[in-house]
């Protein structure tokens, strides 16, 4: 009876309130004045925001084409316009504010309208050539820190000259404050004198346009009478200003977001806003804390990972999937190392395949870029296909391709001189393009570039400075080729090799004065370790080469494929937002997950947004041992899980022989097992308070 009267009532009500949840309502029927909508993973926000337009159109009467929806990304405006279309109203503005902005200053003929979008990132370019010697000479500058600063300044509407970048300078640079400041202003003169548009730019472009002109902040705001700003946790401090001057007038904005999705900071985002919102505005808040999407034993996990963090919602999030009864699966993997992972993940992925799922069902996550080195190598080796998204493959990025370079030419495999010209000048040895150009030009088609690089070094024009480092580059190949060819058994193992290579060359040092230092955007470093960690596998460098070409192989095959169904591999940040049937975290541990390097809080978001991308099944794994800065070293899973209740799973092979009292001596049954264990090729760690037997 009471199902009849439900069924009854919603068709009572208009179309666009019709199986909507209390809080969907609530946001719905908010006509005017600002409103905090704050919405967790899986709650129906955009639903809600979207049916809010419709019935702001059809029963309060206003004019579609002024209705201003922005958000975050391109992707989240493309999906809230194809539903403001699907609903018939395809003349409300869905739009990144980059987007917006773009079309103020091309609307207004602004000195900017003509200029070429920096699509291309060649401000990076401009930035680094401010550091160099035609502008600051700041020798041993830390490339990408400073251009973090001046991303961060442009965030936060801050000009060179401004008192607030001087002091976030003292705060990142210390000292050298002054030159982080005159680097910004010789690259921003540089970038506007080419008549460069970077996207970050437009939003300081377009707020100083409103600022300066009245008249055209008013026109602009006056176009719309409601502005929605979705995924609002990502807002840095322009786009919050944007928001106010289009909204000052009318005060009907809507800020919606989820205070535990804030992941953004690096890019100059702060929770904080949307924290403060009901403060500078006055406003009302409505909390959505149902989930439609995960089974309930997920939510209960997210919800034990966020609530000891800072900005999350009051209450916890609710399970409402098939009415709270779809429970879903939480499993937690212990793992040895990465490639463990990977061939769990593999062996997981077939199980689920053979039991009538799909590889699409499944996408794993990862923290940092280097973690997807054993994923991919698993599943290529299982031939299982997948597709890595927003990355390359691990061999073909920059600093590795760079490393194997020396290996290819010392061991005579460069067969069309792309390793010269990869690792001659890396690091920097005034070795440049014009340099190896007289390298091809001495080339006769085979694999001895010693004597090339020899001839080029001693034709006319050639620098003394460029000599010199071109002899030392050759000593270096020299060196590398007797380590690898070597008659003692340790100096010819390629792991032996690289180690020698880089540090020889100075590599690490000069990659984080080009790249900057490692941090949780940068990876690199991470790379240039894990390539070390997997040369230990081979006997030789030639089989290593060998092994790295057949992947390279393999894996542009498989992207040339482009399967339907498969697996889809990339990082939490770029998952935002999406979600699967299945899905598989790698890397759960301390130092990776919080980073290092990371604001814990922040970092908790992160494993929160991960954990939520799931639907039906959650897989957390972690592994024991790393390579860190300091060598291969034990690590912890990630604090994150502690005081959480859930079984580990321990893979075949991995599960330990038994306990023993720390201290006390190891009794004969015990010393059998071990020796039983050793003798069937299974390693076995025996740790007491006094020593380590292995």
């Amino acid at each position: 009876m009471s199902a009849a009267v439900d069924v009854f009532a919603q068709h009572a009500l208009p179309v666009w309130e019709q199986r909507m949840n209390d809080e969907q309502l609530a946001a719905i029927r908010h006509d005017s004045g600002p409103l905090r909508l704050l919405a967790v993973a899986g709650a129906g926000k955009t639903r809600a925001i979207v049916h809010r337009a419709v019935r702001l159109v059809e029963h309060c009467g206003v004019n579609p084409e002024r209705i201003l929806m922005v958000t975050f990304s391109r992707k989240a405006a493309d999906e809230m316009d194809a539903r403001m279309r699907h609903l018939g109203l395809g003349s409300v503005s869905c739009q990144t504010w980059h987007a917006f902005c773009l079309r103020v200053l091309k609307e207004d003929a602004t000195r900017y309208a003509t200029w070429t979008i920096d699509d291309k990132d060649r401000a990076k370019f401009h930035t680094k050539k401010a550091m160099g010697h035609e502008g600051e000479n700041w020798i041993g500058g830390d490339f990408t820190k400073v251009r973090r600063f001046i991303g961060h300044c442009k965030a936060n509407l801050w000009d060179a000259d401004s008192s607030a970048a001087r002091a976030h300078a003292e705060k990142v640079f210390g000292h050298q404050a002054g030159r982080a400041i005159r680097v910004f202003a010789i690259s921003q003169d540089a970038i506007e004198n080419n008549g460069l548009l970077t996207f970050d730019d437009m939003l300081v472009y377009v707020y100083r346009h409103f600022q300066q002109s009245e008249p055209a902040r008013l026109a602009w705001a006056g176009r719309f009478d409601h502005v929605m700003s979705d995924e609002d946790q990502d807002s840095n401090g322009a786009q919050i200003a944007l928001a106010e001057q289009m909204a000052r007038d009318h005060r009907n904005y809507v800020a919606v977001g989820d205070l535990a999705q804030g992941i953004y900071s690096f890019r100059g985002s702060d929770v904080r806003y949307l924290a403060e919102f009901p403060e500078r505005w006055g406003s009302p808040t409505i909390e959505m804390v149902r989930n439609y999407r995960s089974g309930s034993s997920i939510i209960d996990l997210a919800n034990s990972i966020i609530r000891p963090g800072k900005h999350r919602l009051e209450r916890d999030m609710i399970a409402e999937r098939d009415g709270g009864t779809f429970e879903g699966k939480v499993e937690v993997v212990a793992c040895d190392v990465l490639e463990d992972e990977g061939r769990e993940l593999v062996d997981f992925v077939n199980r689920h395949k053979d039991g009538g799922g799909s590889y699409a069902d499944v996408c794993c996550l990862f923290r940092l870029n280097a973690q997807s080195r054993a994923i991919e190598e698993a599943l290529l080796k299982a031939r299982v296909p997948y597709v890595l998204i927003g990355g390359t493959n691990f061999y073909e990025r920059k600093e590795v391709k760079d490393l194997l370079a020396y290996l290819r030419v010392a061991m005579n495999k460069d067969h069309d001189g792309d390793g010269v010209r990869r690792c001659i000048n890396a690091p920097f040895r005034f070795l440049g393009a014009k340099f190896v150009e007289r390298v091809m030009a001495e080339w006769d088609g085979g694999y001895d570039w010693d004597e090339c690089v020899d001839r080029a070094a001693e034709t006319t024009g050639i620098q003394s400075r460029q000599k010199a480092s071109a002899k030392e580059w050759l000593a270096i190949l020299d060196q590398v080729r007797e380590k690898a060819c070597g008659t003692v058994d340790e100096e010819g193992k390629p792991a032996d090799v690289l180690d020698f290579l880089i540090r020889k060359t100075g590599y690490l040092a000069w990659l984080e004065k080009e790249e900057g230092e490692e941090s949780i955007e940068s990876s690199h470093a991470a790379n240039v370790r894990e390539l070390v960690r997997v040369a230990a596998n081979f006997g030789t460098v030639e089989e290593l080469l060998d092994y790295v070409d057949e992947n390279v192989r393999q894996s542009a095959k498989q992207r040339r494929k482009a399967p339907r169904d498969a697996v889809t591999l990339m990082s939490i940040h770029r998952s935002k937002g999406l979600e699967w049937p299945v899905v598989w975290v790698v890397g759960v541990n301390d130092q990776i997950l919080p980073h290092a390097r990371g604001d814990e809080e922040e970092e908790r978001r992160l494993l929160y947004v991960a954990v939520t991308r799931a639907r039906d099944h959650l897989v957390l794994s972690h592994v024991r041992e790393m390579a860190t800065r300091m060598g291969l070293k034990t690590v912890e899973r990630s604090r994150f899980l502690d005081g959480i209740t859930i079984g580990t799973r321990v893979p075949k092979g991995q599960q330990p022989l038994g306990t023993w009292t720390s201290g006390t001596p190891l009794s004969e049954g015990a010393v059998e097992l071990i020796q039983e264990a050793i003798d069937n090729g299974i390693p076995c760690f025996v740790t007491t308070t006094d020593e380590v037997a292995q």
